[in-house]
């Protein structure tokens, strides 16, 4: 059945370029049957798509070559993928665009980074549609629709709700029919890949690290194991879990909020570990905690449990934006930038810079109030509505939300 995710078309933003037109030169070493086609994505620091190129791909074909146009000032990352009958079946790694001056890039696609939790299609005017199959039938996540549609007897492509959602595959791309409105034209978008990652036990007995060619296994009594990833078996239904078996353990993962005693941090995936030579399983947690705080801008609530005033002068937009090992945002009246990264087990923001831009007392004290939260985070919370809360051990130092 044809899952996957993504309508992109052609997006061009009336932005200043930076850079000169391009080729990035995909590569790849599974045989494709035809109707397949290449997808090439640029994002912005947000991980939002600004520009999305199709190609078709001719079949038995390994490598593919895609003119880039100039790149606007948000280009941050470009991703590439292969689709064939409606699912991406291969992926290259999100790469940073660091040179945005340099006229030849190279991606290469693999099968283990097109592993995921979920397919992911982008309907219309760019509202990005969540699929998994599970037993029940598809679950939908859309901003104007949730729920489970069920296989039409007369067509296995042909899916609907009990509210009338009607979800329509076709080849390469979808219809999706909400209620009361015109279909939207779908097709299929790229992820962000779940390897590599690391995996550890909550009691802190095992250790786990699948990277895009080895895997590092270590269970308590055994001498750590390196094996190939190309020798491990692995199963990603699109059903929220993916399989992951060795010789002798397997891992289960399972997309969902996770957390490892006292450390005060949650992670993005949850891990199960089977050992059939014992015949033991034990809980744990994978993937990083800086995956569910990177991407959109947070902006800044509260500070040391006062909140900021709307509109107050006092109240100035503090934001932070965490990626790529770096967080970075405004203060009252300074930009500043640091490191961001896991260290010990806790969060840590360290070398906070900022301009030297004049600025009124009141705001300069609030500026270091916010400022001194940020180093001493040393854990956070994600709240049911998404509010982020920053904590220094138990205590709450900052709160934030994405708008």
């Amino acid at each position: 059945m044809r899952l996957a995710c993504a309508v992109l078309s052609m997006i061009f933003l009336a932005l200043p370029a930076l850079s000169r037109e391009g080729v990035v030169d995909l590569s790849w070493t599974a045989t494709l049957e035809d109707g397949a086609e290449a997808l090439l994505l640029v994002r912005d620091e947000d991980g939002e798509a600004i520009i999305a190129l199709r190609t078709p791909v001719e079949g038995g074909s390994t490598t593919l070559q895609i003119d880039l146009p100039p790149l606007p000032r948000t280009a941050k990352t470009l991703q590439s993928g292969l689709i064939s009958d409606g699912a991406v079946i291969l992926q290259s790694a999100v790469k940073q665009i660091a040179d945005r001056t340099a006229s030849d890039l190279s991606l290469a696609l693999h099968e283990i980074l097109a592993i995921g939790f979920s397919d992911y299609w982008e309907c219309g005017d760019g509202q990005v549609a969540q699929v998994r199959q599970l037993a029940d039938g598809l679950h939908l996540q859309h901003p104007a629709a949730t729920g489970v549609l069920v296989a039409q007897n007369d067509s296995a492509q042909t899916f609907t709700a009990e509210d009338g959602t009607e979800l329509r595959f076709s080849g390469n791309q979808a219809e999706l029919t909400l209620p009361g409105q015109e279909p939207e034209l779908c097709r299929p978008a790229l992820f962000r890949p779940v390897l590599p990652l690391d995996a550890v036990a909550a009691s802190n007995d095992w250790r786990i690290e699948l990277g895009l060619d080895t895997a590092l296994i270590d269970l308590p009594g055994l001498e750590d194991e390196t094996l190939s990833s190309a020798g491990l078996s692995i199963s990603a239904p699109r059903n929220g879990m993916i399989d992951i078996r060795a010789t002798s353990p397997s891992l289960r993962l399972t997309e969902g909020r996770c957390t490892l005693t006292d450390n005060g941090l949650i992670y993005p995936i949850a891990a199960e570990l089977t050992q059939y030579a014992t015949e033991t399983v034990s809980q744990g947690c994978a993937g990083s905690p800086m995956d569910l705080l990177s991407g959109r801008a947070w902006h800044v609530l509260s500070l040391h449990g006062i909140k900021l005033v709307e509109n107050a002068q006092a109240a100035s937009d503090l934001t932070l934006q965490i990626g790529n090992g770096q967080i970075s945002g405004r203060g009252t009246c300074n930009r500043y930038v640091g490191r961001a990264e896991i260290e010990n087990g806790q969060l840590a923001f360290r070398e906070l810079g900022t301009t030297r831009l004049a600025c009124p007392a009141n705001l300069r004290n609030m500026e270091l109030r916010f400022l001194d939260a940020l180093e001493a985070a040393s854990g956070f919370d994600i709240s049911r509505s998404g509010m982020l809360i920053l904590r220094a051990g138990h205590m709450p130092v900052l709160t934030a939300i994405r708008r």
